[in-house]
């Protein structure tokens, strides 16, 4: 796949970008897990700009069309591949980083011009040097120049900002992401769908949300449910044949539940529905993230999880 948008200098994206051929490379990673492919499957959930999108990019989201253009159009590799206003691929114009040099080099006069005119990469120092001057000066002069512009000090952690166009939040997990839209989904297609189906949908996947009740779980949870329940009827049977007069002890000793089985049974209870408890929490957060996602994604801000 080619990334340079017709440019002497490579571009790299602050994320890794899309593959369709390969599963992951350095660099890479295939597409359907593609933190870029999840910003193009939000902007299509969009109510909004899919308005504007029938129009031909006419209406509130105009300005974001002419650079995104119509995501209901095609599929996402065609989209991604697309031309940009520019000219180029529009995934490459839309998230990568402006071209830039990966070493320290002497340039031409065409790509210095180049460099220039294609939007450097503003981390990029160009300096002229007069090479009829000697060595030790302009080593000298280099120096200077060095340590009036480079801002980091010795042992400090180099930090890139984005300046792609569009540039990625800092943090952000491609994965928890592609969960919290097909949780999304899953609600918009069956707005009566239970949390416990959703995620039994997505596990059939491969999407993990927490962890959910295994089948001899459940089955140990209704157990202990009914043991509970018949242990409650036996106590209350217990103190009317006490209010009776009738001794407890043959009762116990024809194998009944004992009192202290109950605490027992309650703490096996609990941790159960405990358990499905943070599993709806879970699934509950997921479609608060999407939907805080969803409602930035069209200002051109991706992934704001936090509203």
């Amino acid at each position: 796949m080619v990334l340079t948008n017709k440019s002497t200098f490579g571009r790299h994206f602050v994320g890794k970008h899309p593959l369709f051929r390969k599963q992951e490379t350095d660099k890479g990673i295939w597409w359907e897990k593609n933190i870029f492919y999840l910003w193009w499957s939000f902007l299509r959930l969009h109510e909004g700009y899919k308005k504007t999108c029938s129009r031909k990019g006419a209406g509130t989201y105009s300005k974001l069309y002419a650079d995104f253009g119509d995501v209901h159009a095609t599929d996402f590799k065609t989209w991604w591949n697309g031309k940009a206003p520019d000219g180029g691929n529009r995934g490459a114009y839309l998230f990568a980083e402006p071209t830039s040099p990966e070493k320290v080099m002497a340039l031409s006069d065409d790509e210095a011009k180049e460099l220039i005119e294609n939007g450097r990469d503003q981390s990029i120092l160009l300096i002229a040097v007069p090479l009829k001057f000697r060595r030790r000066e302009i080593s000298t002069a280099l120096s200077k120049i060095i340590n009036d512009n480079h801002g980091r000090k010795r042992g400090q952690k180099r930090v890139r900002g984005s300046q792609a166009r569009y540039n990625l939040d800092k943090d952000f997990d491609a994965h928890s992401i592609k969960i919290a839209l097909e949780c999304h989904k899953l609600r918009l297609e069956n707005p009566k769908m239970t949390f416990s189906e959703m995620t039994k949908s997505l596990s059939k996947r491969g999407l993990t949300v927490g962890r959910q009740l295994n089948a001899r779980e459940e089955a140990a949870l209704a157990r202990d449910k009914k043991a509970l329940a018949s242990l409650r009827y036996q106590n209350l049977k217990d103190k009317k044949l006490l209010k009776d007069g009738i001794s407890l002890a043959r009762s116990y000793e024809q194998g009944m539940l004992k009192s202290d089985d109950a605490q027992q049974l309650r703490t096996s209870i609990r941790a159960l529905e405990n358990a499905k408890l943070a599993l709806t929490s879970a699934v509950s957060r997921k479609l608060r993230i999407a939907r805080t996602i969803l409602a930035n994604v069209a200002d051109g801000k991706f992934p704001v999880t936090k509203g």
